[in-house]
């Protein structure tokens, strides 16, 4: 397995040419200007879904022959780790969310 650098993967978006980099949200409530909610589950939702919609291009240009199968293969495994951290993410905010109710105030 790859790990491919954000530089890396920018690259290979300019390769692919049809993936975009995310919009910023306009939410400033922190110093960097990102809200809890932002950097919990914003980003990581359009990260995952980005490194998907990025693979997929990826692999019909692979079945083209425009681009190379490791490229391709980079791409995917990109993806896989962006929906796992999603997923991860997601678990924990729920097992917080429902430990809420055991907490004394």
């Amino acid at each position: 397995m790859s790990s491919t650098s954000s530089s890396g993967v920018t690259g290979v978006y300019n390769k692919v040419g049809q993936a975009t980099l995310p919009k910023e949200t306009s939410s400033q409530n922190s110093a960097d200007g990102k809200s809890f909610a932002d950097i919990l589950l914003v980003d990581p939702t359009k990260k995952a879904i980005e490194a998907a919609n990025t693979a997929e291009v990826a692999s019909i240009q692979a079945a083209a022959g425009e681009i190379d199968e490791q490229t391709v293969a980079e791409l995917i495994t990109e993806a896989d780790l962006a929906l796992q951290e999603f997923k991860s993410i997601w678990e924990k905010t729920l097992q917080a969310l429902n430990e809420l109710p055991r907490v004394s105030m």
